[in-house]
């Protein structure tokens, strides 16, 4: 979607989202987990692997 619409990430998060609905409560609660960090570390790793 990102590359479709060449819009920011969070400008879709927030049109496809209300607040205080289901879905914005599970990307709050992913957040608050570190979902994020997890990601970028999994993707670095996958780097370091590909690149050896």
């Amino acid at each position: 979607m990102v590359i479709d619409t060449e819009l920011h990430p969070g400008v879709l998060k927030d049109q496809i989202t209300t607040s205080g609905g289901s879905t914005i409560q599970g990307v709050m609660k992913l957040e608050s987990l570190g979902f994020r960090d997890s990601i970028i570390q999994s993707m670095e790793e996958i780097n370091k692997a590909n690149n050896k």
